[in-house]
């Protein structure tokens, strides 16, 4: 999102070298996997922006601490850098969500329906919408409630079983 707002380039980590670099004309930029940058590439990178007032959104699964890179100035400065750690979506978040990406389908899950998927499914935002989306396909063939839609999409994508209890709420198709 920010990189659309600010209109800077995407640029994937495994891609950035010094050829990358000097091509580089703007002083705003996103990286991906920016731990797998080219070290001085990156470091290069953080000096131009640095002298030029420009921001640079570094992205990795690990902190900048434990990035593979060698070059003492380099480490420096990513030390330096301010971090931040997205967490795992709450439930209560997954559920809002599974609400949200099932109305822009068409049909109406309940709160209640939505939480009892939320705390069953990987705490991922990938995971709410891969349920939803097998939702969508159960709910072609079944008019059931929503907890028994939730539940039958539940099984079917995590091929669980234990979660058999089927409590009933509004119909599907309630608006």
């Amino acid at each position: 999102m920010w990189a659309g707002v600010a209109n800077a380039p995407i640029i994937n980590g495994n891609d950035f070298d010094l050829e990358a670099l000097s091509l580089l004309k703007v002083n705003l930029a996103l990286i991906d996997e920016a731990d797998k940058c080219d070290e001085t590439a990156l470091f290069g990178l953080l000096t131009n922006l640095e002298r030029s007032g420009g921001a640079v959104l570094l992205i990795a699964r690990e902190p900048p601490s434990l990035w593979p890179f060698a070059l003492p100035d380099l480490k420096s400065r990513l030390k330096a850098v301010a971090c931040e750690t997205l967490t795992p979506p709450e439930p209560e978040l997954l559920a809002q969500l599974i609400i949200r990406l099932s109305a822009a389908r068409g049909f109406k899950i309940d709160q209640a329906s939505s939480l009892y998927l939320a705390n069953r499914i990987p705490r991922r935002f990938e995971a709410g919408r891969a349920i939803v989306t097998c939702m969508e396909s159960v709910s072609r063939a079944s008019l059931k409630s929503p907890m028994a839609l939730a539940q039958q999409a539940l099984r079917a994508l995590y091929k669980s079983d234990g979660y058999d209890d089927e409590p009933t709420h509004s119909d599907l198709f309630d608006f």
